[in-house]
């Protein structure tokens, strides 16, 4: 997956999906699963794309046959999924492509929502988890941070703990790392739970 990341960028395109897939087939001789695994397409299309280029030997923007109108959908497409995305940051990918087809009345792949929205920087992940904490509390660790904010701690048992508990936050978020810091999820104190504590330190 470390390649994909390389070629995000170009993975918008589809001159470089098409031509990349035959490339990596006849003169890498990559494997189809291969092929997708980088490019983020479906073995079904790669074996379309091979089928054509066999019969054609060249690829045909036909975009271009239509003055751009394709092309201009295409931008208006994007702009639909990040104001979707924008609106709720817990869709789905299936819910993600529904509510685009409801909203530009065009059927749509998931394959194809999925890489389009690859280049445009969006990922989705679990979101930073920060405690409940009051103002007060907030003020008393700030306080605490600048009392001891020269302090080397070499006489000082540290502890940590770590926390099983009967419910955790797992709804994934999307946002853009490239324009947006990551989603932040404010962890409640009401849930049942396990706590291991284990501590150490040191003397001078």
């Amino acid at each position: 997956m470390e390649n994909s990341k390389k070629y995000a960028k170009h993975l918008g395109d589809s001159d470089f999906i098409r031509y990349g897939i035959v490339i990596s087939s006849l003169i890498w001789e990559k494997s189809y699963s291969q092929i997708a695994e980088v490019l983020g397409v479906s073995i079904s299309y790669i074996s379309q794309v091979m089928k054509r280029w066999k019969i054609e030997n060249q690829f045909v923007d036909r975009r271009l046959s239509n003055s751009g109108h394709n092309k201009k959908f295409i931008e208006s497409k994007r702009r639909s999924m990040i104001g979707l995305i924008e609106g709720d940051r817990t869709k789905d990918l299936g819910q993600l492509v529904a509510d685009l087809e409801e909203e530009c009345q065009i059927t749509y792949h998931r394959t194809t929502v999925g890489r389009t929205l690859r280049p445009l920087g969006f990922v989705k992940s679990l979101p930073i988890k920060v405690p409940s904490l009051s103002n007060n509390a907030l003020k008393k660790r700030i306080d605490y941070a600048t009392r001891h904010l020269e302090d080397l701690f070499s006489n000082v048992c540290f502890t940590d703990e770590a926390m099983f508990q009967l419910s955790e936050n797992r709804q994934l978020f999307w946002w853009n790392p490239k324009s947006e810091d990551r989603p932040v999820f404010e962890d409640q104190h009401n849930k049942g739970k396990v706590m291991q504590w284990v501590g150490s330190g040191g003397k001078e």
